[in-house]
């Protein structure tokens, strides 16, 4: 049979793959066009499974409240660049469909993705290795070879960013390069230099990313079906719990003491978190409306820098829930990998545990290449899934 439409969508992942470490290091922000982009490409292969319904649910539910809260939100956009609300709107089956051209796309081509993805990703690792060994030296000159000179400190701090791109893909970029026939050692090179860039940039969150990874990826492996239920647990559990985590702290009396003892980015965040948890107690149920967080400043720059919190102040208790069950269900999903491939539940688990973390203290629930990379992480997970590995599943430990 003539599968023209699994091959279209293999070849848009194969673009897809190749643009995904050019755009880590160039420009991150390009992810909230990437999957869009993709997406668009793909829409012929758009389809809800009934095994979607109560996920596809929940998103339907969470952008009609968004849209619902918008009534009362002092943040009120006049251009589109400025709406959260339509923004997630276009985005939602965009994104729906390049999950669903991931699942649709002909295994062999999303072998060559996978492949291309894993060197590519493992050059960037040594990219970016080489730039913390030189100060940025080679971003610099191909910033003022291209636009114009940058200082080296904002120049560290863009590759500081990209890190965090590094630390969210690189297990399920490594581990589906394996499962289609490429060196397993590319996870060398990924893991590596980004834990020197993200040393050397001042990054936290990416090394400690890679233990979380470490964890959870183990505990799956170890106990599947416990492991993938309890991180869906664990997940809802922040979503739902996190404000009264904050005001369980300052009632005990350690929240100012630890926040004194932390440097001054974590101090900056845990006054947002502060500030954010006092604001959820005025509008506990429906929120202060979505994109809210951006009319608080000083008192919170931008968004709490959590996830939960921002979920909680922005769309309150009704937000909260919709946001648990999402993580719930989608988490609980993995169990559905388990006897099939043994490999891609734990790896997709870390990968979720990282977004998640990142997501608690570093990027706003809205960010579009935010959310962009979350989306490339489930298409991820779709190719990887799809190869036909035996071989590989035998050999691991």
């Amino acid at each position: 049979m003539n599968d023209r439409l699994g091959k279209w969508c293999g070849g848009v992942l194969i673009w897809v793959a190749a643009m995904t470490p050019l755009l880590a290091y160039v420009g991150p922000l390009g992810f909230a066009l990437l999957p869009a982009i993709a997406g668009l490409l793909m829409a012929p292969a758009f389809w809800i499974r009934p095994e979607d319904h109560r996920i596809m649910l929940v998103l339907v539910l969470a952008l009609v409240w968004g849209w619902i809260s918008m009534v009362w939100s002092p943040q009120r956009p006049t251009e589109f660049e400025d709406n959260a609300a339509a923004k997630l709107t276009l985005a939602l089956p965009l994104f729906w469909s390049a999950w669903c051209g991931a699942r649709r796309a002909d295994p062999r081509l999303g072998a060559i993705a996978l492949r291309i993805l894993g060197y590519g990703m493992a050059g960037l690792g040594l990219i970016l290795g080489f730039e913390a060994l030189t100060g940025a030296a080679l971003y610099r000159a191909i910033h003022e070879a291209l636009y114009e000179p940058i200082r080296p400190d904002i120049a560290m701090r863009n590759l500081g960013r990209d890190t965090f791109v590094v630390a969210l893909i690189w297990p399920l970029a490594a581990l589906g390069a394996a499962r289609a026939g490429a060196p397993r050692w590319l996870a060398a090179p990924m893991v590596i230099g980004m834990g020197l860039a993200a040393h050397r940039f001042g990054s936290d969150a990416p090394l400690l990313a890679v233990v979380v990874a470490g964890i959870v990826g183990w505990m799956v492996w170890r106990s599947p079906l416990k492991g993938a239920n309890s991180l869906g647990w664990v997940a809802a559990c922040f979503f739902l719990f996190m404000p009264a985590l904050v005001m369980a702290g300052q009632a005990a009396g350690i929240y100012q003491p630890l926040r004194a003892s932390l440097q001054l980015s974590w101090a900056e965040r845990m006054d947002f978190w502060a500030a954010a948890v006092d604001l959820i107690g005025q509008h506990r149920l429906r929120g202060w409306g979505l994109d809210a967080s951006r009319t608080f400043s000083p008192q919170i720059r931008l968004h709490p820098h959590n996830g939960a919190i921002q979920a909680w102040l922005e769309l309150g208790l009704v937000g909260a829930f919709l946001a648990a069950g999402f993580w719930g269900l989608s988490l609980r999903r993995l169990t559905t990998t388990i006897g099939e491939a043994s490999w891609v539940a734990p790896v997709t688990a870390a990968c979720a545990s990282v977004y998640l973390l990142f997501g608690a203290v570093n990027f706003g629930l809205w960010q579009e290449w935010w959310l962009g990379l979350g989306v490339l992480v489930a298409m991820l997970a779709a190719l990887t899934r799809a190869q036909p590995s035996a071989a590989f599943e035998q050999a691991a430990p």
